[in-house]
């Protein structure tokens, strides 16, 4: 394939703005800078993680999010998979109603116990990866900011199996 002299400026302005915006996150979309702790990345929500494309945005970044535990595959258990992570999900006021982004993520935190139930709201700063072709955030620190007051029927507790 070809690429004209134009169409080659197009691809590099826009990997230069990509690049300016991941590197200036304060005030940007996807962003709340005034409810993040000091020692913290600023606090992300999870459509912005997740993006509109088929990989995050971004990819490789220490990240921390505040949302809702919809589903607990932590531990072994002959009732669900071992998944080793939860899912979260982000609170309704703070959606973005757009159907190319989603407001769902996994936790993957390995082989280490159980720390969550389904309903807790947490914090959870990590490194966003992409593993089997979705999205994920690995290597949490987790704080649980409260125990199973988000058991709404808004939210989904299973994984969507297809």
């Amino acid at each position: 394939m070809v690429l004209t002299k134009e169409i080659r400026r197009v691809i590099i302005l826009f990997i230069v703005l990509v690049l300016h915006a991941c590197s200036n996150p304060v005030n940007t979309p996807g962003n709340d800078p005034a409810n993040t702790p000091d020692n913290s990345p600023p606090l992300r929500y999870i459509h912005a993680i997740q993006g509109d494309a088929r990989s995050s945005p971004m990819r490789d970044e220490r990240v921390t999010v505040e949302a809702i535990v919809t589903g607990d595959f932590e531990g072994i258990s002959s009732q669900r998979p071992q998944l080793k992570g939860f899912f979260i999900q982000e609170e309704d006021s703070q959606k973005d109603n757009n159907p190319d982004t989603s407001e769902g993520i996994f936790v993957n935190v390995g082989s280490f116990g159980n720390r969550v139930s389904v309903g807790d709201k947490v914090r959870i700063t990590a490194t966003v990866k992409e593993t089997y072709s979705m999205t994920v955030l690995a290597s949490p620190q987790i704080e649980v900011l409260s125990n199973g007051e988000y058991a709404s029927s808004s939210y989904s507790t299973e994984p969507s199996i297809s």
